[in-house]
């Protein structure tokens, strides 16, 4: 014969489900059954069992990751030609990063030059015959040397800045900018041993119409569609003197507003790179979750998650 018990909830660590990216109620309909939320296991009645999964299912998370961008030092590494070397970060582009991080400590280095192309960085580089240059990462090792190896750990984000493309345009190298890009990028990832740094890509202005040029931007747009860790900002109306419109460069008003742009991008895919990170885990370590109802998505308190709450609503809700 069972025995008759009353059931409690458990006390857990702040561990809760998503249910979805979303806003409004309509998204979530996807994931609940309107008709019936509390009857998880859809065996037709709500009942301490429908409790008790959801419970089951929250014990099973190991680590539950945080839902915002974790606080603490944030790193932003600067780099590029004539448009970052002339880009003062302290007028706009810090001061938008110390009010969106307010609190927490942003860092920022940076090393740019003029006029020089994407192999002074990439060490890896070579043409599409298979030519290499002599000399190449001569501008990255002097970026690198600003940066403090031993404590990149600490660093809740880490966020790369770059702005060039100029000169491989003009040298007529479009058609391997991209896979430079890409090479760069994988070699900052790999000497900071840190494979969540977020780009944010300076996209080559409208200064020049030929293929070449045409080809880079292009590149730079195509780094970011096809990586949710990267993502560009638009500079063709940042460079329109009254008597040189779509100048090489920028407007002093421009670069005040450059550095804005720069900074929301960054603060926008730290957001959208740590929900990422955070979907990521929830699904792949959480796999059969599903299989834990039957009904929909438990969202019992329509919040847009699946937490301890959910379960105690189905308990208060049976008067026990």
């Amino acid at each position: 014969m069972l025995k008759s018990y009353t059931p409690e909830i458990e006390s857990l660590e702040a561990r809760r489900l998503l249910a979805a990216d979303c806003t409004t109620a309509c998204e979530v309909e996807d994931f609940q059954n309107h008709l019936n939320i509390g009857d998880v296991n859809a065996d037709g009645v709500i009942s301490q069992i429908d409790a008790l999964i959801i419970i089951n299912a929250l014990n099973s998370i190991s680590v539950p990751p945080p839902i915002s961008v974790p606080r603490g030092e944030h790193l932003f590494v600067l780099s590029g030609q004539s448009n970052m070397e002339r880009l003062d970060y302290r007028e706009s582009f810090l001061p938008a990063l110390t009010s969106a991080y307010e609190g927490d400590v942003v860092k920022v280095v940076k090393e740019a030059q003029g006029g020089k192309p994407i192999r002074d960085w990439y060490k890896d580089w070579e043409t599409l015959g298979g030519e290499v240059s002599e000399e190449t990462g001569l501008i990255y090792d002097r970026l690198l040397s600003k940066i403090d190896l031993d404590r990149i750990d600490p660093y809740a984000t880490i966020t790369f800045v770059w702005v060039q493309g100029e000169r491989d345009a003009n040298e007529g190298y479009g058609d391997i900018y991209e896979a430079s890009l890409l090479g760069l990028i994988d070699q900052l990832k790999t000497d900071l041993n840190r494979d969540d740094i977020n780009v944010v890509l300076g996209r080559l202005s409208d200064f020049n119409g030929h293929v070449d040029w045409q080809e880079v931007r292009l590149a730079q747009e195509n780094v970011a569609a096809d990586n949710f860790w990267a993502t560009y900002v638009n500079t063709d109306d940042l460079n329109d003197y009254p008597d040189s419109p779509n100048d090489l460069h920028y407007t002093p008003e421009g670069y005040f507003e450059f550095g804005l742009r720069l900074a929301d991008a960054a603060v926008h895919l730290n957001e959208v790179r740590h929900r990422e990170v955070v979907d990521r885990v929830l699904t792949d370590d959480l796999r059969p979750i599903a299989d834990f109802w039957e009904n929909g998505f438990p969202d019992v308190n329509f919040d847009g998650y699946v937490t301890p709450m959910d379960a105690l609503n189905i308990i208060n809700s049976l008067g026990l």
